[in-house]
C-alpha cells in the first residue's frame, strides 16, 4: 500500500492495483506492506481536490475508485472499454 496526499494504492498477489483517492481519512494502521482484508476500513471518503475542499468546505465527499489490471501485454482499467450500461451490470456484480 502507498500513501499519498489522501490516496491508498492497494497492490494485489493477483497482479491488480486499486486506487483509493479523495479520501479525507487514511487509517493509520495501515502501513506500506500491511495486508488488508476483504471489509476492513482503509479509511474514510472525502474531498479532497476538489473546488468544495479548496474552499474548505465538507461538502463533495466521494470516492474515487480505479482496478487497474496487469498481464504480459499491459495495464487497462477494469471496465476499460466497456459501455455504461454493461459497465453498470459489471459493478453490480463485483460490489
Amino acid at each position: 500500500i502507498e500513501v499519498w496526499l489522501e490516496f491508498r494504492r492497494v497492490l494485489f498477489r493477483s497482479r491488480a492495483v486499486t486506487i483509493y483517492a479523495h479520501m479525507s481519512h487514511i487509517n493509520s494502521s495501515i502501513t506500506v506492506g500491511s495486508t488488508v482484508r476483504r471489509g476492513e476500513v482503509i479509511g474514510q471518503s472525502g474531498n479532497t481536490g476538489t473546488k468544495d475542499s479548496t474552499l474548505k468546505k465538507k461538502t463533495g465527499a466521494h470516492l474515487h475508485w480505479e482496478m487497474i489490471l496487469q498481464n504480459k501485454v499491459g495495464e487497462y482499467y477494469l471496465g476499460q472499454g466497456l459501455k455504461s450500461d454493461s459497465l453498470y451490470v459489471l459493478f453490480q456484480n463485483i460490489f
